[in-house]
């Protein structure tokens, strides 16, 4: 009887471990992806600072594809949301897509109190939940290299299926020099420990020959920069590229 007993409860603590161990897993696949924004985190100066910032092409892409006809986009990796709010205000139908239903659910909130249609979608952008062909066009801004080199074709990939043939997509690539502009010892807390460590994919012209240029027809590739609206000082160094998909 004793033996039963016992067998009873180290059977028991077996599966308590096995649950706590999937749900860890599953935990760390929604909330602790390499490179994920822990908006949650940020405090609402944080937020509303960060949302000011924004790339100087900006404008340029949007007149260009409105002078294309382009009406329905995605903003892939949206965070707070600020580009999805920029296209909307523009005229676009958005729908915006993050991992973070702490981010999606606040840009939500804000466009209704807005009166601005934006459609929000919390999932991974490696798995997105579109149809085939879906979008004119697609944007991915400070995203696409965020969960290691290794995710950067299957997200491209699925980028590329959601956007119709011919339908361009614009994307950016941290560059090199940012691990070295950026002191990671001032990174705020509401970051991930590990951003800019191996798993951080960052571009050289050689490394967009070699990944990007096999999957996209590049129609433009420059070096762009995040800038503060306040200062005009530049924050961040990226290689912007527009194109469309080989599909």
């Amino acid at each position: 009887m004793y033996k039963f007993i016992w067998a009873l409860m180290i059977g028991l603590l077996v599966c308590v471990c096995i649950i706590v161990f999937f749900n860890n897993r599953k935990k760390g696949s929604a909330n602790g992806v390499t490179g994920e924004w822990y908006w949650e985190k940020f405090s609402e100066e944080e937020i509303q600072a960060w949302s000011k910032m924004f790339m100087i092409e900006t404008g340029e892409i949007m007149q260009k594809w409105k002078d294309a006809g382009v009406k329905h986009v995605l903003d892939v990796g949206a965070g707070q949301g600020h580009y999805s709010m920029r296209f909307a205000r523009s005229g676009f139908d958005v729908d915006a897509l993050d991992i973070n239903d702490f981010s999606m659910q606040r840009l939500s909130r804000l466009a209704g109190e807005q009166n601005i249609n934006i459609k929000t979608v919390t999932a991974d952008a490696r798995k997105m939940p579109y149809a085939d062909n879906t979008f004119d066009a697609v944007f991915a801004i400070q995203v696409v290299n965020l969960l290691g080199c290794d995710n950067v074709v299957p997200m491209l990939n699925e980028i590329c299926r959601v956007v119709k043939p011919n339908g361009q997509i614009w994307f950016t690539l941290d560059a090199v020099e940012n691990m070295e502009k950026h002191d990671i010892s001032k990174s705020s807390a509401s970051l991930p420990e590990d951003r800019y460590n191996m798993e951080y994919c960052l571009f050289d012209n050689k490394k967009i020959r070699e990944m990007i240029m096999p999957l996209i027809d590049v129609n433009n590739i420059f070096k762009t920069t995040y800038i503060s609206p306040q200062t005009m000082d530049t924050f961040m160094t990226k290689y912007g590229i527009v194109g469309t998909c080989k599909k």
